[in-house]
């Protein structure tokens, strides 16, 4: 009635200042501003109970069936969409260009990880000044309702019983700014900026199991091929997440993967993204296993095993990635099956001469950092190629990635492709040409696959090795390893390979020399060649570790080395030890944890031979019975020389400072001559 009363008062007030159509045509304007705003406040509550439904959706885990177009006088509006237990919901965007007098009520995440209603970007409170869940929270489902009457908003909390002006100032924005969808989801953007993605379905199956996969390495992972030759990946078989660029939502996967994924902060950058195998990868990994991948970009080209070490920016990076994409996917409704890297990376390391065990060592607790937070499964293993220029400068890091897949269950083996591939698959001295990647990558993909779907390692041709993983044998590397007195300097490699021949030279300083040397290949001595500058090791075909060790001497007297000459007489060069003792047709034995004295004809002992932590020693030559004990005779172990230590003596490196006894028979050392000791490191 007020309504009819004020709309008379303002026509009999027009007859009298104007001519009737003027009146006719402001009523008119005056009706459909009115209708305008009833329809907005129709629609304004239609978003929000559609929101509101689409919250519980999500978190239900619900899917929409059917989605058509709600249009006026053939313009595009909103939305009806149907979901599979949540029923049908309109919602409205702002696409249309509407004139917006309807207030601006959006949705924002809180620090308890639940979506609260806003009001002008601020807190939209109750009565009680709380704020108002967006969702459903304890069975109390307070939805606001909002109504407008000659031109004032008027909002309720109670289901429309009481009503309280709404003073905010009107905004030019729908609650939803843009409705989009694909084959396989439906993005619902808000005008803050939030897109709510929920999978859509035709009801025979829900489209929310993925496996969350970071794609890491160098620039062979990065991809320099060609992104137009690479494979293209079926909607719904594989998505990005662009943890970097855009953690919004998920994007069909396309080459170049990784794209604008660029992190200053962190150093993970690289300008050079074209074409890569993940495409590939994906799509293989589909056609075996069924589920799609969520790929994250982690990859920089020109990087070594210490630019992803644990602790540093880049590898902190890849684990903030993950996080942030298993977080999305979790808040979205989505279940995450597996959990898993892909590495493909050592060209770098191969480069700088990094041993196999080194990098293993070094790949090992970058994996275990991404177990540890990231909370990954396993990290499956592509392994590296050839360098263009040299056959054999990557063999070493290829060793290491064979043999580090065979005994480490955490990395998997999933390519060993990329050794089979010669130059003319190469356009420069590192990379491949996208025709490789996607092979590569589909292989990766299926072998991927079958571990996950079968719980065990897959096997594979191995063109490195010309046999199969991981049942083949590799090439063994043999190492090179040195002890040497002061003044003396090793110059040769520090790694053989099996059955070539080594050269190694120990270069002496001026008015040194050597004094004694034990080098050996396994067990077998090895007789160099001395000079009075150096010394030549040559071994025509090497079959077992190398051990060089070396005791020098400045030419004067023989007191850069601790001598102990057991014989008639115990010498002390350079030792002010108290001297030991001799006994003879006796010999020093331990008895309940002490050292005794055991007679026995044909044998002579000394006692209080002092050894220190850190030192080893030759005894030379062996004798039957060595007693270690401390400063009261306290027993500390007993070895039967004979049948414990090398021919050539050698002692094993002390672990603690302590006293040494030693029995020697006649048999070993006829008429009393003299054995030594001597310290070697």
């Amino acid at each position: 009635m007020r309504k009819f009363i004020t709309i008379i008062l303002a026509f009999l007030s027009a007859i009298a200042c104007t001519n009737l159509d003027q009146v006719w045509e402001e009523l008119r304007e005056h009706e459909e501003r009115i209708e305008r705003l009833e329809t907005e406040c129709q629609r304004l509550n239609s978003n929000i109970e559609a929101l509101q439904t689409v919250l519980e959706a999500m978190r239900a885990n619900d899917y929409i069936t059917d989605i058509t177009r709600i249009t006026e006088a053939g313009i595009e509006i909103g939305y009806s969409i149907t979901f599979a237990k949540s029923g049908t919901v309109n919602i409205y965007h702002g696409a249309d260009g509407a004139d917006g007098n309807a207030p601006k009520i959006g949705i924002r995440k809180a620090a308890d990880g639940e979506y609260y209603w806003t009001s002008d970007d601020e807190w939209l409170t109750d009565e009680q000044g709380e704020k108002i869940p967006a969702s459903v929270q304890d069975d109390k489902n307070i939805t606001p309702q909002f109504r407008v009457a000659e031109g004032i908003w008027y909002i309720s909390y109670d289901g429309g019983n009481t009503w309280r002006e709404y003073n905010q100032e009107a905004e030019d924005d729908a609650l939803f700014s843009e409705v989009t969808y694909d084959e396989h989801f439906v993005y619902l953007k808000l005008q803050d900026g939030t897109v709510l993605t929920v999978p859509r379905s035709d009801g025979t199956a829900q489209e929310k199991k993925v496996d969350l996969v970071m794609f890491m390495g160098q620039s062979n992972m990065v991809g320099r091929g060609t992104a137009a030759k690479a494979t293209v990946v079926t909607k719904g078989h594989g998505y990005e997440f662009k943890a970097i660029s855009d953690p919004t939502k998920l994007y069909h996967t396309a080459e170049p993967f990784g794209l604008n994924e660029d992190n200053q902060d962190s150093g993970v950058t690289d300008a050079g993204r074209t074409g890569s195998l993940v495409s590939a990868f994906m799509e293989e990994y589909y056609k075996y296993r069924g589920v799609p991948i969520v790929g994250v970009s982690c990859s920089k080209g020109g990087t070594g095993t210490d630019f992803w070490a644990p602790g540093g920016s880049a590898l902190n990076d890849a684990i903030a990635r993950h996080d942030s994409a298993k977080a999305w996917l979790q808040e979205n409704g989505y279940t995450i099956e597996r959990d898993y890297m892909v590495w493909l990376q050592g060209e770098t390391d191969a480069g700088k001469g990094m041993s196999a065990s080194k990098y293993a060592e070094k790949l090992t607790a970058i994996i275990e950092e991404m177990i540890l937070k990231a909370g990954i499964e396993f990290c499956a293993v592509i392994r590296i190629g050839h360098y263009k220029p040299s056959a054999t400068r990557n063999k070493e890091i290829i060793r290491s990635q064979t043999d580090l897949c065979k005994v480490y269950d955490k990395a998997v083996m999933v390519s060993t492709k990329l050794a089979g591939y010669g130059t003319s698959s190469m356009p420069d001295n590192s990379h491949f040409k996208q025709e490789v990647y996607n092979e590569l990558g589909a292989d990766a993909g299926k072998h991927t696959a079958y571990y996950i779907n079968n719980g065990l390692k897959p096997y594979m041709y191995d063109p490195e090795y010309d046999n199969y993983f991981p049942y083949g044998t590799t090439s063994r590397i043999w190492s090179v390893s040195t002890q040497l007195g002061y003044g003396a300097e090793y110059v040769g490699v520090r790694q053989v390979v099996d059955g070539e021949m080594f050269s190694g030279v120990i270069q002496l300083a001026d008015g040194c020399r050597v004094s004694s040397y034990i080098i050996k290949m396994g067990n077998t001595d090895i007789v160099p060649t001395v000079e009075d500058d150096r010394m030549l090791i040559n071994i025509s075909s090497v079959s077992d570790d190398i051990k060089i060790i070396v005791n020098t001497s400045d030419g004067e007297e023989e007191d850069n080395k601790r001598v102990y000459t057991i014989g008639e007489t115990l010498q002390f060069n350079m030792m002010e030890e108290v001297a030991p003792t001799k006994i003879t047709g006796k010999y020093y034995t331990a008895t309940d944890g002490k050292l005794t004295i055991q007679s026995r004809s044909g044998y002579r002992g000394w006692k209080n031979i002092p050894l220190y932590a850190g030192e080893q020693y030759q005894l030379n030559p062996k004798s039957s019975l060595v007693i270690f004990y401390d400063s009261n005779d306290n027993v500390i172990s007993e070895v039967n020389i004979r049948n414990t230590y090398p021919s050539d003596g050698i002692m094993p490196v002390i672990e603690q400072d302590c006293f040494m006894s030693i029995a020697v028979g006649d048999s070993f050392i006829p008429n009393d001559e003299d054995c030594t000791i001597v310290r070697i490191k």
